[in-house]
């Protein structure tokens, strides 16, 4: 399987994992989605195959997705990798619907990010 025909999802320490998994080797991933997870602002530091030069790795991401609950504990994670990522020129979406670190909110979400995968 080539990138294009691959994605990674994860919620919660599954969202951490991906985070891990997609910045560490994005040559593997072209989609990826990270729900009531996020990052310090050393990410950068932590991932440079995603982040060094001008982010060029990330820019060939074709889905980037962020989502956390309003009152999740997550959330402030969730919001700092928003701002690495826009300060890094990384296209991107963030999405805060109203709930806490819960299934209810992932199933929303797997519906809002399902339909994007793979075009």
């Amino acid at each position: 399987n080539r990138p294009e025909h691959r994605a990674m999802a994860g919620l919660s320490a599954g969202g951490a994992a991906t985070v891990n998994t997609v910045f560490s080797r994005p040559d593997l991933f072209r989609y990826v989605v990270i729900m009531s997870a996020g990052a310090q602002e050393t990410v950068t530091q932590q991932y440079p195959k995603f982040f060094e030069n001008n982010a060029a790795a990330a820019k060939q991401m074709k889905l980037v997705w962020l989502a956390a609950g309003d009152e999740d504990f997550a959330l402030g994670g969730t919001k700092t990798l928003d701002g690495v990522l826009t300060k890094a020129g990384i296209k991107h979406d963030l999405h805060v619907t109203k709930g806490r670190h819960e299934w209810r909110i992932w199933r929303e979400h797997l519906n809002m990010f399902a339909p994007l995968l793979f075009r």
